[in-house]
C-alpha cells in the first residue's frame, strides 16, 4: 500500500511487506533518500531508485492537490 501523510510518502517493497518512508521536502532539495520503517532493514537509509522517486512525486502531487 502506498499513501501520503504530512509531506511524507510511504511506498512498499515489491512484496508489499515493508514500508519505505520518503520525505517530499528532501526530494524537493535533491536528496533522493528513504528510510525503511519496518522489517529486517528498519531504520536503514537507502538511496531511492528513479522509479521510486517518480512514484513518490506523483503520489505527493496528487495528494497535495486533490482538494482543488
Amino acid at each position: 500500500m502506498t499513501y501520503y501523510e504530512d509531506r511524507r510518502v510511504y511506498l512498499t517493497d515489491e512484496y508489499e511487506e515493508h514500508e519505505l518512508e520518503i520525505y517530499l521536502d528532501l526530494l524537493d532539495e535533491g536528496f533522493y533518500l528513504g528510510v525503511w520503517c519496518d522489517g529486517p532493514n528498519a531504520g536503514v537509509e537507502v538511496e531511492l531508485t528513479s522509479e521510486q522517486v517518480k512514484e513518490a512525486r506523483k503520489l505527493g502531487y496528487e495528494s497535495t492537490y486533490d482538494d482543488w
